[in-house]
């Protein structure tokens, strides 16, 4: 696995699941895979932050926009995925690995 957001995510559970060997390999010369696109901006519905500023948005919202994003090119079933998750994921990231977040919420 690479060491991006979900590399290092799959290696977290992975070792928190009693896996005592856990290796990740980036072949680019520094960490953050897809994150370094986007910048470190990641998308989620009913988040903590979220909630707290009384933002709501969809599973489907998040996925027709990831879909828009892409010019459709994404594959539907995977962004499916990814809009059903990525709440959650945003959560566990602050929560369990304590990833810093701004406090802030941006609604496009």
């Amino acid at each position: 696995m690479g060491c991006g957001p979900a590399g290092i995510s799959a290696a977290v559970e992975a070792a928190d699941n009693g896996c005592e060997n856990v290796i990740i390999i980036e072949k680019i010369g520094t960490i953050g895979g897809t994150a370094l696109i986007s910048e470190g901006i990641l998308s989620g519905y009913e988040t903590h932050l979220a909630k707290k500023f009384d933002v709501h948005v969809t599973a489907d919202e998040c996925y027709d926009r990831m879909m828009e994003l892409s010019n459709y090119r994404n594959d539907p079933e995977l962004t499916r995925i990814t809009a059903e998750k990525c709440g959650e994921t945003i959560d566990w990231l602050m929560d369990v690995l304590k990833v810093p977040f701004e406090d802030e919420v941006v609604v496009n």
